[in-house]
């Protein structure tokens, strides 16, 4: 019969097993409110010209590359941080690694992206692109000091691309998925955040929306409880309902699972007025905080996330009453038509009733996803007509 401890040795034991868990439990509370607007305040400063060609962009690359390297990321591209690509040479995607710390998952790589080009300059007018993506790319900025200031030590590898040219047809991604600087079968998972500052519409408070859970079911779980305590709730919703909006889409392309960040269109979007004045700082410190817990989560999994066909998900009714029971009230002055406040009311009971019986039909999911399309076509439409520069 084996000796008991004594109640040093137990001391001495505990001690061990904390020294394990030496990182904090939970990072988000180290995310920066002040860091996100710093770098969203630069990056969309008329001295970046809009983020699309010459020495404003130039500005905004040799920015991301100096805060990866003082996030003490590895060089990732195939000059440093820099991927350049095109018949000239001018794309260049800016590409860090941070190591992860497992013997048998490090060479699994979880891969955090945003853009950070926008529309430039037409005539006179500068285009900002505050949220669209200069929020997104302060996001990965965040998650990346915060990662190796904590010196979290995750499992798998975590890299860091800020992709170029995604506003001319994804060209940056593109570019790397056909050739990669890390192995491509190694890439567990595309998290991409891409506007993550505003509201949808300007009305549908409180939300962020997430794609790609329809791909990979066993993320639902993992990003619902990252946003436990946070002041923002994930809207998990499914691709088609918007289609390749961004950068994900070429991972997708190729069956690697994904999660896309982002809070959808609004008056704003691609307008002079996307300005770093105009961003919601509070719902972008809460989205950084929700993308830094699911890395991490899906960074220490202890099996990769599988590439699946889409199931119906009741998440996704969920969301669809949340987002219409924040709409349909205010219809009236956002220039909804009774037609149209008709259609939404009828949507909102069929999401309703699938949420009451915690499942969803394909034929509900099918009306669901015809009638919200309808429904935010008519939105972008109005949204269109609003603040545009005269």
């Amino acid at each position: 019969m084996p000796s008991r401890p004594s109640p040093l040795s137990l001391v001495c034991l505990l001690l061990a097993a904390a020294s394990c868990y030496a990182q904090d439990p939970d990072l988000a509370p180290h995310v920066d409110i002040t860091k996100l607007r710093k770098h969203v305040t630069y990056l969309a400063s008329p001295e970046l010209e809009g983020r699309r060609s010459g020495a404003g962009i130039e500005k905004a690359r040799v920015y991301i590359a100096d805060l990866f390297r003082e996030a003490g990321l590895q060089p990732k591209g195939t000059n440093g941080y820099m991927q350049t690509f095109g018949a000239k040479g001018l794309g260049k995607n800016i590409i860090g690694f941070l190591p992860g710390h497992d013997p048998r998952l490090k060479h699994e790589i979880v891969l955090v992206s945003a853009h950070y080009d926008h529309l430039g300059k037409r005539g006179k007018l500068i285009y900002p692109g505050a949220n669209d993506n200069a929020s997104g790319v302060a996001a990965m900025l965040e998650v990346a000091r915060v990662l190796h200031e904590r010196k979290a030590k995750l499992k798998r590898s975590v890299l860091f691309a800020a992709f170029d040219q995604e506003e001319q047809w994804l060209i940056g991604s593109m570019h790397f998925v056909a050739k990669p600087t890390v192995p491509l079968k190694d890439i567990t998972i595309c998290i991409n955040a891409d506007m993550l500052g505003k509201n949808l519409a300007d009305v549908i408070r409180g939300y962020v929306f997430v794609l790609g859970t329809e791909h990979s079911p066993s993320l639902a779980p993992v990003v619902k409880k990252a946003a436990r305590g946070l002041k923002v709730k994930p809207g998990l919703v499914g691709t088609d309902l918007i289609g390749i909006r961004g950068d994900y889409g070429p991972f997708k392309a190729k069956k690697i699972p994904y999660l896309f960040f982002s809070n959808g269109e609004h008056s704003a979007y691609h307008q002079p007025t996307d300005t770093a004045d105009g961003i919601l700082y509070p719902k972008l410190l809460a989205s950084t905080r929700l993308i830094l817990r699911t890395v991490a989560s899906i960074a220490d999994l202890p099996t990769r996330p599988v590439f699946s066909k889409p199931t119906p998900s009741v998440d996704e009714a969920r969301a669809f009453v949340g987002v219409l029971d924040q709409l349909i009230p205010q219809g009236k002055m956002l220039g909804v038509k009774g037609t149209d406040m008709a259609v939404m009311n009828f949507l909102r009971a069929v999401a309703k009733q699938a949420v009451e019986k915690n499942q969803i039909s394909a034929e509900q999911r099918q009306i669901l996803k015809l009638g919200i399309q309808g429904v935010f076509l008519s939105l972008r439409r109005m949204l269109s007509n609003m603040f545009r520069p005269r």
